[in-house]
């Protein structure tokens, strides 16, 4: 297992109205979120995460053995949105990857759905 410190999780638009968000997690356990637009809410807030959000979140990642996964995933479609993943850990080493159409890996594609209730469900004040 690698030791996580930060995830930032992006997610671009699409020609529709889907969510356009940031969600910035630390080990602190500080949450940093960006509503773009087309969010339940929009704007900048912070607040604070349990352990086992950050946990789950971590355990996921090593789960799908994110540093093996590959930078890029796409399909062969124009207008749709993107879930773009970094994952700080270790010495310094981070690892990126985007996922048009959010179709990558069976993991990823879980890790979506989690960022979008993440994002959706948390009282942001």
């Amino acid at each position: 297992n690698y030791s996580i410190k930060k995830i930032i999780y992006k997610r671009t638009g699409c020609f529709g109205a889907c969510p356009i968000y940031e969600l910035e997690f630390n080990d602190d356990l500080k949450l940093n979120y960006n509503g773009i637009r087309f969010n339940k809410k929009d704007g900048k807030y912070l607040t604070t995460v349990t352990d086992s959000t950050f946990d789950n979140l971590t355990g996921i990642l090593n789960e799908i053995d994110f540093t093996k996964l590959k930078e890029n995933y796409f399909v062969n479609v124009t207008d749709m949105e993107s879930g773009i993943l970094e994952v700080y850990y270790g010495d310094n080493k981070v690892k990126i990857i985007n996922d048009y159409a959010l179709q990558g890996t069976y993991g990823l594609i879980a890790l979506h759905k989690i960022m979008d209730e993440i994002s959706q469900r948390t009282d942001w004040k």
